[in-house]
């Protein structure tokens, strides 16, 4: 028990550490294709940039995260910014902007010789980076309750190394989104296995209401995070079943004993 609770420390360890390696990979990569690719002109939506003056901080720091502000990227800047002034930008849900918009509003009063615009790139890029090692945590434990420990730490490195993670550290929502409907899932299996196994409902009850949180702000961080609910559905009925199971079995039980 004691050498596979080190080994699973370790894991962990290493998890974080290929999480943050490959966060650091792909920042390399869009800022070497930033600067040798030239733009395509897609006439497509770009955010108004604000009429102040840029530093020379500022000229560096969008030549480092400028690839991460292509598509739509450029909405979520632009509601960080402005909020939604534009019918278009209705389509992108407000939990990850505003996140982003209130954490740089803060910052900026610490770093007021960047402009608010270099701030918010900061800050995505970190937030995600921060969100991006914690779901790889999260994929390693819900994984880890069905299948093997080798098995779980596989899955996670393999994450992290996804071909669609650059998605994980632009200004997108998946980053955000992911964490949260892994987190449903985890707080829902758990609350499934500590209602039928635990003499305490408090527990299972409390991996309940926080599987339900999870599921209420990934519905307002993508509009695909509805279909979150069907996965709370099942876990409820899957308890419900389970329940009269063993209840039925009891009551068998007790019946032929007479």
């Amino acid at each position: 028990m004691k050498d596979s609770s080190v080994k699973e420390s370790r894991y962990k360890d290493n998890i974080i550490k290929y999480a943050v390696g490959s966060r650091l990979i792909v920042f390399f990569l869009q800022l070497l294709s930033n600067i040798l690719i030239p733009d395509h002109n897609a006439n497509v939506f770009l955010y108004p940039k604000e009429n102040v003056t840029a530093t020379n901080l500022d000229n560096v720091v969008h030549t480092m995260f400028e690839g991460f502000t292509k598509w739509d990227a450029q909405y979520f800047i632009h509601i960080a910014l402005y909020g939604y002034t534009y019918e278009n930008t209705i389509a992108f849900f407000p939990l990850y902007p505003l996140i982003i918009r209130y954490l740089s509003w803060v910052l900026h009063n610490f770093l007021s010789i960047l402009s608010i615009q270099s701030v918010i790139l900061l800050v995505s890029f970190t937030f995600n980076l921060y969100l991006f090692q914690k779901t790889a945590l999260i994929l390693f434990e819900l994984s880890r309750m069905f299948q093997s420990l080798q098995f779980a730490y596989t899955v996670s490195i393999l994450f992290c190394f996804n071909p669609a993670s650059i998605f994980f550290s632009s200004i997108y929502s998946e980053c955000l989104f992911c964490f949260l409907s892994f987190q449903s899932m985890l707080q829902g299996i758990k609350f499934s296995v500590e209602w039928l196994q635990s003499p305490s409902k408090y527990l299972s009850l409390r991996n309940c209401w926080s599987c339900m949180v999870y599921i209420s702000l990934s519905t307002i961080t993508r509009s695909n995070g509805n279909l979150n609910i069907v996965f709370f559905i099942y876990i409820y009925l899957r308890v419900l079943v389970d329940k009269f199971s063993s209840t039925c079995y009891k009551f068998l039980e007790v019946f032929l004993s007479i």
